[in-house]
């Protein structure tokens, strides 16, 4: 048996999961797609069990999972490798709680940043312009005229060119682009500049649209409370016949009755959810709600460095889901910054164990678009908030002056509203440009927005990264296939898909407004109609061509 063991630390999303229930759900994935694998190649996992162990310097007993990778060669079995699976398990950390007037205060406020950022002169917001810039990249067929346009961008913030062109518009860019530039350069830059500005766009519609989506939802609650009202009056006076079915009190009553069974199921999805989200982009340290961030990402950074400090620990592996993704990554971060002071005394660094790091899900960059404060009145100010802020230029992605090897692979899902692909972790274009692997995958529940959050980890490819990570063996992605999956199949021509249902639609609004209900319940089973017969097709042939989804009804092994 192996002297020494891998580590994989897990970090469940958000809401209030027992503990374990998260972890168990992912190793039950983990362990389906261990029983596909060949004995004598990638092996399987084998001898699950619970056990303690005290670390140096800690008087708190840290509890795992651990099991082996076990191999069978020329009729020999053999255990090829130990891994020891940690949950940081964060809810205890996380007590938040906000009155309603501050909730819906942020809720406001997050609707009217999209907004903001589109009527904002091209100077604002600088780290959302190049955000911008950064997911064009991803695309991109010039990148290097993306980051000369960086440059620039930087340059334009500068003293003299605040002075110089103090409106700061797209216009006034585009003009300081073309003094910068030969005609010849100007002519290859000046388009990358619009595609550039299409980008912003559509990274505020996006978000925008998506706000708007959640704000159809509540207006749908109304509009079925209204509905139900007059049921609800019937079904009253059947108990109490004493009160009219008709009469204003019945339906008052009724309203009223409807309206706190909708608050109440409201307040309990805010107070699982949406609590620790407010909780986490709060940046006033002032805010006692503050403090509740700190407790979790301190809890978050020592069980990374107890980990990376066991002197048997040869290889760690981080899995993140959902809000946990920004937990784990800000904790690695910040224990990246303590390294760096570290290894600036010559003392003994760590982090340099970490292979990889998977966000599943993760809304980084949303959590990102929607929080980050423009600060154009101080030019100074935005340079310090830009050098303070966490980036893939600390260990473990960048260790004493050279490129590490460890990479962040995201998996996200056009069908899960929370997540995207991701670069809010990265401040510059020129830092390590493959510490960031986007990975678009299928959940197995897609099309259905909040299923597709909670079921990633069925999808084959998304297990196959992980299980080679942690097992020790090459972890590949073809991404050009994926990619071209994703970009040619017509279940994923929208406009395509909804020409069909949009016309009717129009010409029922504009025969007459009475026909509004009609028009709203034709498109809504077309709606429906649509996602299930086109999105049974996408799984299938994702499945066909990637393999099949990990179902819970599998046989797995002890």
């Amino acid at each position: 048996m192996p002297k020494t063991h891998s580590a994989l630390i897990y970090f469940h999303g958000v809401g209030d999961p027992q503990r374990h229930v998260s972890l168990g759900n992912f190793l039950d994935h983990f362990d389906l797609y261990g029983q596909r694998q060949d004995m004598s190649e990638a092996g399987r996992p084998r001898s699950f069990k619970y056990e303690a162990e005290l670390f140096p310097e800690d008087d708190d007993v840290t509890n795992f999972v651990e099991f082996k990778r076990v191999i069978v060669r020329d009729d020999v079995t053999r255990v090829a490798r130990v891994v020891r699976v940690y949950e940081a398990y964060w809810v205890p950390e996380a007590r938040s709680s906000f009155t309603v007037a501050t909730t819906l205060t942020w809720l406001a406020g997050r609707l009217w940043s999209p907004i903001r950022f589109l009527l904002s002169p091209w100077r604002s917001f600088p780290a959302l312009r190049l955000l911008a810039l950064f997911k064009l990249a991803e695309s991109f067929s010039k990148p290097g005229y993306l980051t000369k346009l960086e440059r620039y961008y930087r340059d334009f913030e500068n003293w003299e060119n605040r002075s110089r062109y103090p409106k700061g518009s797209y216009t006034d860019f585009s003009r300081f682009v073309a003094r910068k530039s030969d005609a010849k350069e100007a002519g290859r830059l000046l388009p990358a500049l619009e595609a550039w500005r299409r980008s912003a766009r559509g990274l505020a519609w996006r978000h925008l649209l998506k706000l708007a989506t959640l704000l159809g939802l509540v207006l749908a609650a109304v509009i079925l409370t209204a509905l139900f009202t007059a049921p609800a009056a019937r079904l009253l006076h059947h108990f109490i016949p004493t009160i009219e079915a008709s009469s204003f009190a019945a339906h008052l009553t009724s309203a009223a009755g409807l309206t706190v069974l909708a608050l109440a199921a409201g307040y309990r999805v805010t107070r699982t959810y949406l609590y620790d989200v407010i909780s986490w982009t709060l940046e006033s340290e002032r805010n006692a709600q503050f403090a509740s961030r700190e407790r979790v990402i301190q809890y978050s950074q020592k069980l990374i460095r107890k980990v990376a400090g066991h002197p048997q620990c040869d290889s760690i592996t981080i899995v993140a889901h959902s809000l946990g993704s920004c937990i784990a990554t800000e904790a690695l971060l910040r224990e990246g910054v303590r390294q760096k002071a570290l290894a600036r005394q010559g003392l003994k660094t760590t982090l340099q164990k970490i292979s990889s790091v998977f966000t599943v899900g993760s809304p980084i960059d949303l959590i990102f678009f929607f929080f980050q404060a423009d600060q154009t009145f101080s030019h100074r100010y935005n340079r310090i908030a830009e050098e303070k802020r966490l980036s893939i230029s600390l260990p473990p992605f960048w260790l004493n002056g050279a490129a590490g090897t460890t990479k962040i692979y995201n998996a996200w899902s056009r069908f899960d509203p929370i997540s995207s692909s991701m670069q809010a972790l990265r401040k510059r274009m020129s830092e390590r440009r493959n510490a960031i692997v986007n990975v678009e995958v299928l959940p197995a529940s897609a099309p259905a927005p909040l299923k597709s959050h909670t079921t990633y980890f069925a999808d084959p490819t998304l297990m196959s990264a992980i299980y080679s990570s942690v097992m020790g063996t090459d972890l590949q992605l073809d991404q050009v296939t994926r990619q071209r999956f994703f970009a040619q199949h017509p279940a994923l021509n929208l406009p395509v898909l909804a020409r069909p249902w949009i016309l009717p639609s129009i010409a029922l609004l504009g025969l007459s407004p009475a026909l509004a209900s009609v028009t709203v319940l034709y498109w809504t089973i077309g709606v429906y109609l649509i996602a299930r017969t086109r999105g049974k097709r996408l799984l299938r042939d994702y499945e066909a061509q990637f393999g099949a989804f990990l179902r819970r009804g599998e046989r797995a092994l002890d």
